[in-house]
């Protein structure tokens, strides 16, 4: 099972006024970020809008760097219940082993009917939602190999079809949250995001492929990405 993604690295900087949920470098709100580190440690290298090469940082966690700023603006905030969330991966935290299903991982963030971003990697036990920022590199079996991660800002529209993308690959959810900050959340309650949480998609008995269209906040362009899943792992077969 796999997903692959074509992205676009776009070169113009984030002309929208900024709001907590989206990505981050330090207080720069950003349309996209990619970091990659490096494996048996916290050393990093990471790009983003305008960079004409690789920022070296020596700790991934450190407060200003891509991931620490991102995922802080939720650990940090003292109105955690309002955010919406959906957390997926085959080596959640605290589980002993690699679950052998859906390989992919990654994690949405949204204000209701505003703005947020969709966060991909490739890291063991990541994120802990139960921890903080300061734990999301504590166990040794995240810091241990390389990962990557790529996240990019969306509109909660955007966010949508990102989770009918995400559907075909039949991740492993492992963390939801549903927005306190008011009774209706269109975005939380949407076909599209409650098919992911609760695994409703049903799938034909041959490899399923979509290849939807997204933006991200800029919009210099639509981009596809795509996402499939063999017959093996389908949660279930139409009739």
């Amino acid at each position: 099972m796999f997903i692959l993604f074509v992205t676009a690295l776009y070169t113009l900087q984030l002309g929208v006024t900024s709001v907590d949920l989206q990505c981050f470098q330090d207080n720069n709100a950003l349309d996209w970020f990619f970091v990659y580190k490096l494996p048996a440690g916290k050393s990093s290298h990471y790009l983003k809008p305008n960079d004409a090469d690789w920022t070296v940082a020596a700790d991934i966690d450190a407060q200003q760097q891509p991931i620490h700023s991102t995922m802080e603006k939720y650990f940090g905030s003292g109105t955690k219940q309002n955010t919406n969330i959906i957390a997926y991966s085959n080596y959640p935290p605290h589980f002993k082993f690699e679950l052998p299903m859906s390989p992919g991982k990654g994690v949405i963030m949204a204000e209701d009917n505003n703005k947020g971003f969709w966060l991909i990697h490739t890291a063991k036990y990541f994120p802990n939602m139960a921890g903080t920022t300061a734990t999301l590199f504590s166990n040794d079996k995240t810091t241990k190999e390389a990962a990557a991660f790529l996240c990019m800002s969306y509109s909660d529209v955007n966010l949508k079809a990102i989770a009918k993308i995400i559907d075909y690959e039949q991740p492993i959810v492992y963390f939801t949250q549903r927005s306190a900050a008011a009774a209706a959340q269109p975005f939380y309650d949407s076909n599209e995001i409650q098919k992911l949480v609760n695994g409703l998609q049903k799938y034909q008995p041959i490899a399923a492929t979509s290849g939807e269209g997204v933006r991200t906040l800029t919009q210099p362009g639509t981009v596809k990405i795509f996402a499939s899943a063999p017959v093996a792992y389908s949660s279930g077969v139409l009739n």
